[in-house]
């Protein structure tokens, strides 16, 4: 059985396949997750999505359901929506009537952690 939704980290960076890791254990069998770089090369994965997306740089969450790809904010809404572990960031962000702001708050947290990984020029 195919995934609903194809969750496309960038395969390069140590912090994000890690995090994917993390993230994949207790995601739903709906969500599959691959490195952007694996996706956009292997036809079958990538059917449907247009050579002007494939040629996007890899450092974005992106989510892929066969016909919209949801990136950056939009795909970090998605996913804390549709994963146990992040359900509680959804709660509380509805809570406190910062459902839009909480996938905001993580993107940049997860770019800036990024961007420190990328800097020390260390593999996790």
């Amino acid at each position: 059985m195919s995934p609903d939704h194809w969750v496309l980290f960038d395969g390069d960076c140590s912090l994000c396949r890690t995090l994917a890791t993390l993230l994949a254990r207790s995601a739903p069998s709906s969500l599959s997750f691959s490195p952007w770089q694996t996706f956009v090369t292997d036809a079958t994965l990538s059917r449907g999505l247009s050579a002007e997306l494939k040629e996007r740089p890899a450092d974005v969450l992106r989510v892929w359901d066969g016909q919209v790809l949801l990136e950056g904010r939009a795909a970090w809404a998605m996913l804390i929506a549709k994963t146990p572990s992040l359900k509680s960031l959804g709660w509380l962000a509805q809570r406190l009537g910062l459902e839009d702001q909480t996938a905001t708050i993580v993107m940049k947290t997860a770019g800036a952690l990024k961007r420190f990984c990328a800097r020390c020029g260390k593999r996790i």
